[in-house]
């Protein structure tokens, strides 16, 4: 009997390979750690409260697949263009609503913070503290009434019970 010869394996592993994929740019960051920026909340004339759970669908759908991605991808602190992202100075009305929303959601006092608002062009508002490239969400301001108007501000808000962190009326 003849001995075998052993003949090298010149073929590569039948397996396949991972690509990597390259992560989009982003010029900031979110961090959601203050878990209660659904909360809603009500004082005098303002409120965070919904309709109903279509309605809330409706905002953090338009939050979570707009808003976020294109503030994450395009805007950076300092940078012009972006209307309805900016900050919200303290002598504004709407900041001290947003500072008492703020404290009795997160237990958080906002006087050395600087807070933001981010929007597209409709009325809803994320209203945010940024450090560095940071940006936590606090507040959502559905309705847009921390800057009330007539022209925009007609709904029965006042009337708006939904909070989507009890899912269910209150």
């Amino acid at each position: 009997m003849k001995k075998r010869k052993k003949i090298p394996n010149v073929s590569k592993p039948n397996g396949s390979r991972i690509p990597t994929a390259e992560l989009p740019k982003s010029n900031v960051t979110f961090d959601f750690q203050y878990k209660n920026w659904l909360q809603s909340f009500k004082k005098g004339e303002f409120t965070t409260f919904l309709k109903d759970s279509d309605e809330y669908a409706d905002f953090i759908t338009q939050i979570l697949t707009e808003l976020i991605p294109k503030i994450t991808k395009d805007w950076e602190p300092g940078k012009q263009g972006f209307k309805h992202c900016h900050t919200i100075p303290m002598e504004d009305d709407a900041y001290q609503l947003y500072s008492s929303a703020i404290k009795r959601l997160h237990n958080l006092h906002t006087e050395q913070l600087t807070l933001w608002q981010f929007g597209l062009s409709q009325g809803c508002r994320l209203i945010c503290y940024l450090q560095g490239k940071t940006i936590y969400p606090l507040l959502i301001d559905y309705h847009h009434l921390g800057y009330p108007s007539l022209y925009y501000n007609q709904k029965d808000f006042k009337n708006y019970n939904y909070c989507p962190m009890t899912k269910n009326k209150i």
